[in-house]
């Protein structure tokens, strides 16, 4: 915050405080409304008395005790709602019921059943779960969900996709949740205590001077507790914040080590495939064969449907007939940019990696060297521009676990020599693993023992197909293409 803005916030605080006292002076009477002067000075006579640290410490615990309840509750709940549909509509009922019933009802009933000494803590509860919950729903339904296809695509572990995908989507939510909360949480346990009146509490001192007529000393305890609530807001965010941090925290930087494909080569086999959308055979009887070491290019113009071929291959689209067999895992580059925005280069590959973070480090370290500068591969990533994240994604790609490679477009953002390292990078690190890869161009070939190119055919594309294939059919030719 810069001076001039602190110095306005200053000033308007002490124009308030005038204003307070020039009104007590007007009403004459500080039974009715204590002036700032003797609020002050009550609420230095408070903070000297080792009493009144007993009964703060006791509200706060009961206070913060329920608001953690309630936080922990809300994300198991939450999280389950989430995932389990049938458990969101179980829960919804008594989610509103919570919502639309008045504290002050709440509290008289559970102190019936209670009594008044954990009062607060229940209130608390009652009070912040509903909002936490909404907030967790909320969160979890705005994860990108093309950040967990790909992962699961790469296997990632679930706890990993929790920690670098889940988390960094839920955490500015999350936190503006809990910092209302904390606030809301004091405002309802303060109130319940005051009806409930538990000894060494806040809401006891409340209601003791109001029954002294003592105003004052009623203002500097409500000064104490919007103190607490602010304090505690600020120390819950920010400990939970670092949580956070620590849970979102990628692999430490390392020396570059030996990149080791470790990894069976699959197979795949599509026969007699058809994909329809928007009642338009996007994909007509579809056929691809691709074995190991062999790569397959399928190119053509844009909407001939050489994505959705792709799409259909890698499981992200379901077909109208046809059948698809598919040996070995499968390593996806997506067309669209999919990274995890807040982990540098290292991090981005080491999380779709086979082992640990800490493991994989360092052939992560070390094949990005070859495509990235030293002074880019520890950047975030959100600070790189559209080619270097590409070469990123090439990276993650060739590094992954799978079997089966597939690229759509894979050469998107470079310029002519980037596009040459990241074509001579694939096949160094390709290791008999058949490559599927889309493209628009019919001079992006890549040097192999054997290539194969494809065009799809669509039902309103025939005509286009029978001029670029060999056959009216949809075809594949097998022989060695041009070299890059």
């Amino acid at each position: 915050m810069d001076k001039k803005r602190l110095l306005i916030k200053i000033s308007v605080i002490f124009a308030w405080l005038i204003i307070w006292q020039i009104a007590s002076i007007i009403t004459g009477n500080a039974l009715v409304l204590a002036g700032p002067i003797d609020t002050i000075s009550a609420l230095i006579g408070l903070l000297g008395a080792a009493d009144s640290y007993a009964v703060m410490a006791a509200s706060c615990l009961r206070i913060m005790g329920g608001f953690f309840l309630a936080m922990v509750t809300a994300y198991i709940l939450g999280g389950l709602a989430y995932r389990y549909k049938p458990v969101e509509i179980f829960l919804s009922p008594v989610i509103s019921c919570m919502r639309s019933v008045p504290v002050a009802s709440v509290t008289v009933i559970v102190m019936l059943w209670m009594g008044s000494a954990n009062l607060a803590l229940f209130v608390v509860l009652l009070v912040a779960f509903p909002i936490l919950y909404a907030g967790a729903l909320r969160e979890l339904r705005s994860v990108d969900e093309s950040r967990l296809r790909l992962a699961r695509h790469f296997h990632m572990p679930s706890v990993r996709r929790f920690r670098m995908i889940v988390l960094p989507c839920a955490k500015d939510g999350a936190l503006s949740d809990i910092k209302l909360c904390v606030g809301m949480s004091f405002k309802a346990g303060a109130a319940a205590e005051v009806i409930a009146q538990p000894v060494r509490s806040l809401g006891e001192k409340i209601y003791l001077s109001k029954l002294y007529f003592d105003t004052a000393k009623l203002f500097a305890w409500t000064f104490i507790i919007v103190l607490l609530s602010f304090a505690l807001s600020k120390l819950t965010v920010f400990v939970i914040g670092g949580l956070f941090g620590l849970l979102m925290r990628g692999p430490k930087e390392c020396e570059p080590g030996d990149v080791v494909i470790d990894v069976m080569p699959g197979d795949v086999l599509v026969k007699n495939v058809t994909i329809e959308y928007d009642k338009r055979n996007v994909l007509d009887d579809f056929d691809a064969e691709v074995n190991r070491g062999e790569i397959l290019q399928i190119k053509g113009k844009s909407g001939i449907g050489k994505s959705t071929a792709l799409k259909y291959i890698q499981g992200d689209l379901k077909n109208e007939s046809g059948t698809s067999v598919i040996f070995g895992g499968i390593n996806v580059l997506y067309q669209e940019t999919i990274l995890i925005e807040h982990l540098d280069a290292v991090g981005n590959v080491c999380c779709f990696m086979k082992g640990g973070l800490c493991d994989t480090a360092p052939a992560a370290t070390a094949a990005l060297l070859e495509l990235l500068g030293k002074e880019l591969i520890h950047k975030p990533v959100s600070e790189l521009s559209g080619g270097q994240r590409r070469r990123v994604e090439i990276v993650r790609t060739m590094l992954g676990p799978g079997g089966v490679i597939t690229m759509d477009e894979p050469f998107t953002g470079l310029d002519e020599v980037t596009e040459d390292d990241a074509r001579s990078f694939i096949e160094k690190y390709l290791h008999e693993r058949p490559l599927i890869y889309t493209s628009h161009s019919t001079d992006e070939y890549l040097k192999t023992k054997s290539n194969k190119t494809i065009i799809p055919e669509s039902s309103n594309d025939q005509k286009t197909s029978q001029i670029n294939s060999s056959s009216a059919s949809v075809g594949v030719s097998d022989g060695m293409q041009k070299g890059l």
